[in-house]
């Protein structure tokens, strides 16, 4: 397809980051926020996650409407969920975590608790 040849240095180099992407995807996790509509709130409760868990990559904001039309991408992309709102979720094998809007700090103890469960299950299997 491509007359492009490439020496061993460029395809180690190459591998190089590979590497740290599939290290970095492991070590964090994708999350979702849900929120009542989706925004507001959802834009500052973000900030607050990512000032105190750097290890949490926010994926996206959605209202609950949202959620159902995106099951799909809900499945392939997240690995935990947050929610300020009560919602009946059935997306297999995700965690949902209940949080205030203003992410007390009884909520970063929940949080806390939640990824030392994680890595806990994820040694075990």
């Amino acid at each position: 397809m491509f007359d492009t040849k490439m020496n061993d240095a460029e395809i180690g180099y190459l591998t190089l980051y590979f590497e740290k992407y599939k290290i970095h995807r492991q070590e964090n996790k994708n999350v979702l926020l849900i929120c009542s509509t989706g925004v507001g709130t959802s834009e500052l409760l973000k900030v607050r996650i990512q000032q105190n868990f750097s290890s949490l990559n926010i994926t996206a904001t959605m209202s609950q409407r949202q959620v159902k039309k995106n099951q799909e991408f809900i499945k392939e992309n997240v690995d935990l969920i947050f929610s300020t709102i009560r919602v009946p979720l059935k997306i297999e094998k995700i965690p949902v975590l209940l949080i205030s809007p203003l992410l007390t700090d009884k909520d970063i103890q929940n949080i806390n608790h939640t990824m030392k469960e994680l890595e806990e299950w994820k040694k075990l299997n």
